[in-house]
């Protein structure tokens, strides 16, 4: 068997899928390789994307069934349920077209999330996969260790099956999100209901698409997120990056959230524009975070009158141990 590994460098392995089904025997092999390796603690798979116009999935059935074909993928996944040392597992792909995708079967990576207990961090490319992305949701209902969940290139579709899932999510300490798409009321909605919901959350990365055209993409989804967050029993640190602007009704939310009785510690925003009317609404509220210990602001441009009141607002509370507002270029 050759797993036409592309690398393989100190304690990590990376390698591509063989398009293929394993059987028998060298199913058993891929398995134990990589449940019983006890050097390798990253391991990172370019998959093979299968069109789902022309491919069948694989059956799903019980992981130790060695008469089914199954993927390499799959193999891997029934392996690292028992391996010790993995922390860190990447999945991606280098299609994203929509009539694409991986093929996973449901009962190993569900399997997976109940019985691995080394991966600390599940990197997972998900593409326009809604399919994928609802699998992926109900098997971190099964989670039993406490992990970070990092997911790539997601469609507005796929964000959609996957946030319907995560209230039900166990162990889930952080959750970054990369380039994913959200750009409907349904798709905003539905990502702040499910992290809302999802009461095991402690970290919420989250780092938009740029947007291109004028909008307030971050204004509206702070708007729907943050009133979920005000009684979140668990979420200490809100990170948002790459958003086009941060408006009057943004920061009000974000203000409101935190001034209240909200258990979050630390906020990091990275905005193209901070606007005056923006500035002003968060200055009013700076005083008033009693719980908040860290700060972070970096825009590229900002107003000289956006950045003084901000500073002077900073200043005045005492609770904050560290707060920092960088900006590119003061008008």
């Amino acid at each position: 068997m050759n797993p036409r590994a592309v690398s393989l460098q100190g304690f990590g392995i990376e390698m591509r899928e063989p398009d293929r089904p394993f059987m028998g025997l060298e199913r058993a092999c891929v398995e134990n390789f990589f449940a019983r390796n006890d050097t390798i603690t990253i391991v990172n798979i370019l998959c093979e994307v299968r069109d789902k116009r022309k491919t069948k999935r694989i059956p799903a059935g019980p992981t130790n069934t060695h008469n089914l074909g199954s993927s390499f993928l799959d193999c891997a996944l029934a392996g690292l349920q028992r391996n010790d040392t993995v922390q860190y597992l990447i999945l991606r792909h280098s299609d994203q077209g929509e009539d694409c995708r991986m093929q996973i079967n449901p009962t190993c990576i569900r399997e997976f999330f109940r019985y691995n207990q080394t991966v600390e961090t599940f990197s997972y490319l998900v593409g326009d996969s809604a399919e994928d992305a609802e699998i992926l949701g109900t098997s971190l209902q099964f989670n039993r260790k406490s992990r970070e969940i990092c997911l790539h290139n997601m469609s507005e579709d796929a964000s959609i099956s996957f946030f319907a899932q995560l209230p039900g999510a166990c162990k889930l300490d952080t959750l970054t999100l990369r380039d994913c798409a959200f750009a409907t009321d349904v798709g905003l909605n539905v990502l702040a209901k499910g992290v809302g919901e999802c009461d095991c959350l402690k970290r919420l990365d989250l780092e938009l698409i740029p947007q291109d055209q004028e909008g307030d993409l971050l204004d509206d989804l702070l708007s729907r997120l943050c009133p979920f967050l005000v009684e979140h029993p668990s979420l200490r640190s809100l990170k948002m990056g790459n958003g086009r602007r941060l408006g009057m009704s943004g920061a009000h939310a974000i203000g409101d959230c935190i001034s209240f009785d909200a258990p979050i510690k630390e906020v990091d925003l990275q905005v193209e524009e901070l606007t005056i009317a923006g500035a002003h609404a968060l200055a009013g509220k700076i005083p008033f975070f009693e719980k908040l210990r860290t700060f972070r602001l970096k825009c590229t441009f900002m107003h000289r009158e956006s950045r003084h009141i901000l500073m002077d607002a900073l200043e005045q509370n005492e609770h904050l141990k560290k707060w920092k507002v960088d900006c590119t270029k003061v008008l």
